[in-house]
């Protein structure tokens, strides 16, 4: 009887999780964020801006706050981003954030605003606070060793703070004594603490979106292979040379292992699959395009591994998840654009003109020609997915978890019932939102892209381990209907994912289907 019950319980539980939706309009797809497989951490973060003091005002925490919360996402943290935020909402944020840490991974705090030292600790301060002398500080403003005993109490594998909090004091009139930036403040174990500058030392707001030392951090955070110690000390030099030696930022850390925000790709692709890795020639031979090396991954979806929720009937064409070799190969950087298709082919089939946008309501046989008459030919279902995971085997291109700021999709512009706007009521200009992490733009959203395979529903469960080129024009499992991958403007999240894919008529005119070209790299 308690068998039959649990059995009951565990079929309910399991329907509820399905999502079950329509074919090919916003199918809904939830996802459970487990990270990157050979990043087996879990990766937590929070992030504050605080900007809208009613003494002192600063133009760049909230943007500093914004960006790196939008680049933590997309090298696989959860993310929680809090903007202008009063005492009672900072201590929340901070107390939710150590509750998140027991679980365990790595924990980040990031903080940019004013911050001020009184008494050897660290204050970080929260807007609509008023302080009029140094005894008030402890009771309007947080002490920043309250985030570290929050990391020190969870014992999680590694902990990162990073103060972009080293303003000039602005209550600096109302006291008694004066002690310019932040104090040093030793890091726990396993914890590490960077400060935008050197302890009682002051930082530059910034003249342009960031601050000088958060602009560095940025441009620095995505770079793939490079240890968090290596980063620091590009960082460091980076904001010496931007200011003269005015500015150094400075760390406090007693890690005992590495870090890495990004894992290099061409390990991964070359020296652990048995490729030789990317060279200067490769990566030059055919400019707009990109090289990916040879090397396996694996394609398609596993309902019953690392991606469980959402899975439905839909979604079976997908399955089963294989391992596939795929030989070394170029991709176009972009979408093709309108303009290069109406050079090349004299005329321009889009509904949704621009030069700069891509190419739509093309069919797949114009798509072919194109590519054709560029020395190229459409890709592979199998090198079309192995270019748009990047190595990175995630759900999305950018990671697990679905974010609206990484790509063109069916936002308020086309249901009024969702909140977000990605700013392209249609089709984006190539390039108008990040790339992956092999430098491909629009690999999820904006148009759909056709490949050069035949549809079959079943294809994946016989398909040939190495370069497989979809069933055959004449098999009879051939739906007569051609692949497209990505998703466009009109979908969800469910058909942006890497994975996703579906089938056309070869002569159908869709303004929400584009393409892009490949070529071996054989050639």
């Amino acid at each position: 009887m308690i068998t039959r019950l649990n059995f009951i319980v565990g079929l309910i539980f399991l329907l509820l999780l399905i999502f079950h939706l329509p074919a090919f309009g916003d199918r809904g797809f939830k996802v459970i964020d487990k990270g990157d497989s050979k990043l087996k951490e879990k990766r937590i973060a929070l992030v504050i801006g605080n900007s809208d003091y009613k003494s002192s005002p600063l133009k760049n925490p909230v943007n500093d706050a914004e960006d790196i919360s939008r680049t933590l996402k997309r090298l696989g943290f959860e993310v929680t981003l809090g903007k202008n935020m009063t005492r009672k909402e900072m201590f929340f944020a901070i107390r939710d954030f150590g509750k998140a840490l027991n679980e365990g991974g790595v924990g980040l705090f990031y903080y940019a605003g004013h911050g001020m030292q009184v008494k050897g600790r660290n204050f970080l301060i929260p807007v609509k606070t008023e302080i009029s002398s140094e005894e008030e500080v402890e009771y309007e403003a947080i002490d920043a060793g309250l985030v570290l005993r929050k990391m020190a109490n969870a014992g999680n594998s590694m902990n990162m703070v990073f103060l972009d909090a080293c303003r000039d004091n602005p209550f600096a009139r109302s006291f008694r004594s004066v002690n310019n930036g932040l104090a040093q403040m030793d890091a726990p174990s396993g914890s590490l603490i960077v400060y935008a500058t050197a302890p009682g030392s002051v930082a530059a707001d910034g003249e342009g979106r960031n601050g000088i030392f958060t602009k560095n951090l940025l441009s620095n955070l995505e770079t793939p292979g490079l240890e968090i110690s290596k980063l620091l000390k590009k960082v460091r030099a980076d904001v010496q040379k931007e200011t003269a030696d005015k500015q150094v930022p400075w760390e406090s850390s007693s890690l005992t292992g590495d870090f890495y925000f990004s894992m290099d790709v061409r390990i991964k692709l070359g020296r652990s699959m048995g490729d030789k890795g990317l060279n200067k020639k490769d990566s030059t031979r055919f400019p707009g395009m990109v090289f990916i090396p040879a090397g396996r991954f694996d394609m398609g979806l596993d309902p019953y591994g690392d991606y469980p929720d959402g899975i439905g009937e839909w979604t079976k064409d997908e399955t089963p998840n294989h391992e596939v070799k795929v030989s070394g190969f170029f991709i176009d950087q972009y979408e093709v654009k309108q303009a290069d298709f109406e050079n090349v082919m004299g005329g321009n089939p889009s509904k949704l003109r621009d030069d700069n946008r891509p190419v739509d309501s093309v069919t797949w046989f114009e798509a072919s020609q194109y590519c054709d008459k560029k020395g190229k030919r459409l890709p592979t279902e199998a090198e079309w997915e192995k270019a748009a995971k990047a190595g990175q085997n995630f759900l999305f291109p950018w990671g697990n978890r679905f974010d609206e700021t990484q790509g063109n999709f069916c936002d308020r512009n086309c249901d009024s019932d969702k909140k977000f706007d990605d700013g392209f009521k249609d089709t984006a200009p190539g390039g108008s939102f990040p790339p992956n992490h092999f430098g491909l733009y629009d690999m999820s959203g904006n148009v759909w892209e056709w490949v050069n395979d035949w549809y079959a529903f079943y294809y994946y469960r016989t398909s040939p381990r190495t370069d497989p080129q979809g069933p055959g024009e004449y098999d009879k499992e051939n739906s007569g209907n051609k692949v497209v991958r990505g998703g466009g403007f009109t979908n969800g999240p469910g058909q942006l994912r890497t994975t996703s894919r579906h089938d056309l008529k070869p002569e159908g005119r869709f303004e929400f289907v584009g393409f892009r070209c490949a070529k071996p790299a054989s050639e």
